[in-house]
């Protein structure tokens, strides 16, 4: 697999493109934490990187440097904010750090539990 930033060939020589530095870390961390992480940055066609599981939802992360590195860009490209503008489900999610990821994975995870227990305590009303 070549270094963070460099391009890297997919599926019979097609270059998809450049992984930000952070995109390893991210996933890495994620998966640290008990999330479920398909890694698609090899997807290309601006599709977000990461499809990650949390309690039964699936959320879309597309993983950006926190600042310009080495020629790359921390801004999303037209083609994946033209994605995210046209997906129907949930809003993609843009991580720049492993310190976001961490955030992002507890807030949601502690969001989604206290969904569930409002769901349970209507339930078990008469």
């Amino acid at each position: 697999m070549p270094a963070a930033g460099q391009a890297h060939e997919v599926h019979g020589g097609m270059i998809h493109g450049r992984r930000d530095v952070t995109h390893g870390p991210i996933r890495d961390r994620l998966r640290l934490l008990g999330a479920s992480v398909r890694d698609d940055g090899d997807a290309g066609r601006d599709k977000p990187d990461l499809l990650v599981g949390i309690l039964g939802h699936d959320f879309q992360v597309e993983c950006k440097s926190p600042k310009k590195v080495h020629h790359q860009s921390n801004e999303a490209s037209e083609g994946q904010d033209k994605f995210a503008a046209g997906w129907r489900g949930a809003p993609v999610t843009r991580l720049r750090s492993v310190e976001d990821a961490q955030e992002w994975c507890l807030r949601t995870r502690e969001k989604l539990i206290r969904e569930r227990e409002i769901i349970a305590r209507s339930e078990v009303r008469p």
